[in-house]
């Protein structure tokens, strides 16, 4: 049975789910009004996909956060990793502010808030205005790494719809398929829009001449603001290639300097990208000419980042067994919760990157274990202790 359940389509889409709450996933872009976010199911389907083919956990993280670098062997690959960036470049950003340095950088703080809490266990926001007060996470930890978000192109140009900007898009590598599709597509939207405006124009014609309260006009008015919104709707979603929300490195990467309080216009000190040494003394060695999404990626899926199969291993277990060996899954610092089984934890955790980083292989052996039996056997009693009314909503 567990084998059967691994190998259905529906894992995906359930463990999919976990993995898109813990990052900022969502539909729309939230900017005071639903403005959907077209291409983001790219990104949805990319995740469904991994999980149900087992991609390994340190190749999944390294994906998402450096795709667009990672070398490929053919046109359905390349769009694969480009489509994983879309973990950095779908989020709650205040697209409606104008300050665009302000802008930049809280989107560098919501990008490293999500991963370090994502990947790493570690709450690297509580770091933007001053050396973190419990964890060993200096003021130049986090702008040295700030430095790798704020060299990638998450933001760009304006919408049509009076925000000020947008989520980034990538154009993706075509099928003649799609091509063929594409132009099919196309004449059908010119001829939807086309009609659209028609009717627009004659029912504002038709309405000119007549009294402001007659009931002719009150029901034109309402056609006409329907009829307005269809029209919007097709200038806003023309046809277009294969897209993806994704990121980018930008023309000029560098280095950031130190925001004071958190103002992107009171500049300390540079913070080198290569100087982070959150975790250990590991230091990245980033060229001039990139952002270093890679060299990071790299350094947090290594085997040897005693953080990264740890803070993994736990969300399975907390998603099997209702509460993590650490309560805490977002929080490995000091504030967080004590591993209530170090040992079993540090077992699985090194079981799991020493065997391929295989998420299946671990929740099948997690599963059949004698300690989930148990934990399964007392849920269940639990249940059964419930009153019959309780059990369904009453």
């Amino acid at each position: 049975m567990v084998d059967r359940l691994l190998a259905s389509k529906a894992f995906g889409v359930r463990w999919a789910r976990h993995w898109l709450d813990q990052t900022y996933y969502a539909d729309n872009i939230e900017i005071g009004r639903r403005v959907p976010a077209r291409h983001a199911w790219r990104y949805r389907d990319y995740v469904i996909d991994a999980l149900n083919r087992d991609v390994p956990d340190d190749r999944f993280v390294t994906e998402q956060l450096a795709g667009d670098q990672l070398e490929w062997t053919s046109d359905v690959e390349r769009r694969n990793n480009i489509v994983a960036t879309g973990m950095l470049a779908l989020g709650p950003w205040p697209l409606v502010n104008a300050d665009k340095e302000q802008l930049r950088m809280d989107v560098v703080d919501l990008q490293m808030d999500m991963v370090g809490r994502t990947m790493l266990g570690l709450t690297l926001g509580c770091a933007r205005c001053h050396d973190h007060k419990f964890d060993p996470i200096s003021l130049d930890d986090y702008y040295g790494m700030a430095g790798i978000f704020a060299s990638t192109r998450t933001i760009s140009g304006r919408l049509s719809l009076g925000v000020f900007s947008n989520v980034n898009s990538v154009v993706l590598p075509e099928h003649p398929d799609e091509m063929t599709a594409r132009a099919a597509e196309t004449r059908e939207y010119w001829e939807k829009l086309t009609a659209a405006r028609e009717k627009l124009d004659r029912l504002r014609a038709e309405r000119k001449p007549l009294e402001k309260d007659s009931a002719d006009a009150k029901r034109l008015d309402k056609e006409i603001q329907e009829t307005t919104q269809i029209v919007k709707l097709h200038e806003y979603l023309p046809v277009v290639p294969p897209t993806a929300h994704a990121v980018q490195d930008v023309d000029a990467p560098a280095d950031s300097r130190v925001n004071i309080r958190g103002n992107a216009h009171q500049l300390g000190k540079k913070a080198p990208r290569p100087a982070i040494a959150i975790v250990g003394s590991h230091k990245l060695d980033i060229a001039d000419f990139t952002s270093g999404r890679l060299k990071l990626a790299e350094w947090i899926a290594r085997k040897k980042n005693p953080l990264t199969a740890r803070v993994a291993v736990n969300r399975m277990w907390h998603h099997l067994f209702g509460a993590g060996l650490v309560t805490s899954i977002d929080n490995f610092g000091v504030r967080g919760g004590k591993p209530s089984h170090p040992e079993l934890l540090d077992h699985l955790a090194t079981s799991f990157a020493a065997e391929g980083w295989s998420m299946k292989k671990l929740i099948r052996s997690m599963v059949l274990s004698r300690t989930y039996g148990r934990h399964r056997r007392r849920a269940l009693k639990g249940w059964m202790r419930i009153p019959r009314i309780a059990c369904f909503g009453g």
